[in-house]
């Protein structure tokens, strides 16, 4: 049975993505550990730069998590379609990844340790999501890992190894990803994985000669082997070939405000009373609507300008507690069951995403 299935709504301007997961797949339920992990640590990394998630929902056969749609594919696809990107592309990128990693370490104790091309994807402003918290793990700042995971091209040695690791190896992530994206192919390659796991700790790594020296210095230490030698985050982002762009992306997303006058129109607009639009406004736009209600026989979700598209998704007796999270006029839900019973209006984005058109423009 296929692990999981994927759905897309379409909202009023944007679309949201629906990932529906049995709870069990040959015969067992193991994977529900890792889903669970995902959706828990999911829920505590709000960042622009990091897909949105927005609802979990359940019946007696699947999980579904109701997540941010980002429309213009991974790193890996671009590479493949355009080749190589320039380094000053490659520079505004990799700023928006150093600064998922600063997030994900310093504010939610969340190692990735997944990080790869295919987990990167572009939203239709070029700028980035990072995706699939599958294989994260929280820690503190002085605890270490020991679990091998994640995809052996993108591993650090000392994961391979089985050594006690922290947040470096997701340093190490981040240089293959770099150096992918600047050359085109992968610093360590072979089907064998044995063959690759040796080149990952004792190859080392040749540097095109069209990188430019300052590119080259910065990959070098994102790819020493020496996890205990190897290029923190504060180093990095301090880097000459880095810091302009880490400062420019740092400065488009402190520029970015609410308007707390257009959350509570919204709301009222939506059938809040002025006294309900004015609750929970202390987290800015995030507004919990009370709305409990019942799925039976449900076909489909009638929404204003689109419907479920691909697939139909089955959901029975689902009793749901659904966030309304307000930006402006940005992504809204109406929504009834197919019977028109019981009908639904929410709105999905919240504080922590800038509508498109106040994201960085590369």
């Amino acid at each position: 049975m296929e692990a999981s299935v994927k759905f897309t709504v379409q909202f009023i301007r944007l679309l949201a993505l629906i990932k529906k997961i049995p709870k069990i797949i040959d015969n067992n339920d193991r994977h529900l550990i890792l889903i669970k992990r995902e959706i828990e640590i999911m829920k505590k990394i709000p960042y622009p730069f990091i897909t949105d998630f927005y609802e979990v929902l359940e019946n007696e056969d699947s999980i579904f998590i109701v997540m941010e749609y980002v429309s213009n594919g991974t790193i890996r696809n671009t590479l493949n379609e355009s080749g190589p990107f320039s380094e000053e592309s490659a520079s505004i990128i990799f700023a928006q990844i150093i600064l998922v990693l600063k997030h994900l370490q310093f504010t939610c104790n969340v190692a990735h340790r997944d990080l790869k091309t295919d987990n990167i994807l572009f939203d239709a402003k070029g700028n980035i999501r990072v995706i699939d918290f599958g294989l994260s793990s929280t820690k503190s700042q002085t605890e270490f890992l020991r679990t091998q995971c994640g995809t052996p091209s993108y591993a650090s040695p000392e994961m391979i190894l089985g050594e006690r690791y922290g947040y470096s190896c997701d340093i190490w992530s981040s240089g293959i990803v770099l150096y992918e994206m600047v050359t085109g192919h992968l610093p360590f390659e072979d089907a064998n994985l044995s063959k690759l796991a040796q080149k990952i700790v004792f190859q080392e790594v040749e540097y095109p000669n069209n990188l430019s020296l300052g590119l080259v210095d910065l990959l070098s230490k994102l790819l020493t082997k020496d996890q205990t030698k190897r290029i923190t985050l504060p180093e990095i982002m301090r880097h000459p070939w880095l810091k302009d762009n880490i400062k420019y992306v740092e400065e488009k997303l402190n520029s970015f405000r609410i308007d707390k006058n257009q959350i509570k129109s919204k709301l009222i607009s939506l059938g809040l009373s002025d006294s309900e639009s004015n609750e929970d406004h202390e987290s800015v736009a995030y507004h919990v609507l009370k709305c409990e209600y019942q799925l039976s026989n449900f076909d489909s979700l009638n929404v204003e300008s689109g419907c479920m598209s691909q697939r139909q998704m089955p959901l029975q007796k689902i009793s749901i507690l659904p966030k309304l999270c307000v930006l402006g006029n940005h992504m809204i839900l109406r929504g009834s069951t197919s019977r028109n019973k019981t009908k639904l209006a929410l709105i999905c984005t919240g504080k922590r995403r800038p509508t498109q058109a106040q994201l960085i423009q590369l």
